[in-house]
Order: C-alpha cells, then structure tokens, then sequence
C-alpha cells in the first residue's frame, strides 16, 4: 500500500533528516507537540523538525500557530550551547513554494529565531520541500580598549 500523500512527505521528511545524522528520534516536544518528523542528532546538537503538508496551505492560521509552537521550542534548543536546527516543510504545489518560505521567515521573526539559509528543493513532481536552518549565533568577539581608554588607565 503506498499510503496518503500525507505519509509519503513524512517518510520523505525523515529520510532526509536520517541523511543530515539526526537518527535520535525525540517522541514529543516539551509541551507535549510532535511535529511529523522531530529528531537529533545528539553529537551534533542538530534538531531537525518537519511537518509534512497535503491540505494545509501556508496561508492557514492554525497551520501558521502549530508552526510558531515548533519554532518557540527551536529558539529554546538554540539557548543552550552551541546548536544548529532544520525545520523544513514537504508540500506537493511549488506555487507554494516562497509562501511557505515567506511564512517560516515572519514566524522566526516573532520567535526571535535567525536563519543563516533557507531554501527550496523539488525532488519530483509532487514531493517538494522548503527549508531553514538556524545556528546558535557565535560569541561577540572582545574588543580592545581603545588607546585612549589605555592611556587613561595607565594615569
């Protein structure tokens, strides 16, 4: 049985999130949640959430809340430590292709959650994905006391 185009993208999904290392699988969210696909790679610290899409459009508020639930928990993986995350979304209408981006980027916003790439892949006809990737910001480097500031508290 081929099961719902629904099943497809979330085996999709996690197949491409074996590929990234993250076989750890987590069962649920902190809050009870469980997108479609959630697992880690330990090691790595690399989280790696996806929610595999048939009906649901972009533009769909509770589709957009679920979203931003998974995004909250990314920004908390983030806090601590050195940490990298995907979240990535499998859709079959490439019309839908920069919505989708569009609304992973605004609901990061909200969340406080940066990404350093994003982007879109068609694998075939029907079996599309939109990612981001989102890493621990890297420590401000120290400054140098200026010389003035030197000079000042040689006195």
């Amino acid at each position: 049985m081929a099961g719902s185009l629904h099943d497809r993208r979330v085996r999709f999904l996690e197949s491409l999130a074996g590929l990234l290392g993250c076989t750890g699988q987590v069962p649920y969210l902190p809050d009870g949640r469980r997108p479609d696909v959630l697992a880690i790679d330990t090691r790595r610290r690399l989280l790696f959430v996806g929610e595999g899409k048939d009906s649901e459009t972009p533009n769909c508020r509770a589709t957009q809340a679920r979203l931003q639930r998974y995004l909250q928990w990314i920004a908390a993986h983030l806090r601590h430590g050195s940490a990298t995350a995907v979240c990535a979304v499998c859709f079959g209408r490439e019309g839908d292709a920069r919505t989708w981006l569009d609304v992973l980027a605004m609901l990061a916003r909200e969340v406080q959650v940066t990404f350093v790439q994003e982007g879109f892949a068609r694998f075939e006809p029907g079996l599309l994905v939109v990612y981001a990737v989102a890493c621990t910001p890297p420590p401000l480097p120290l400054a140098r006391p200026s010389r003035e500031l030197e000079r000042l508290s040689s006195l």
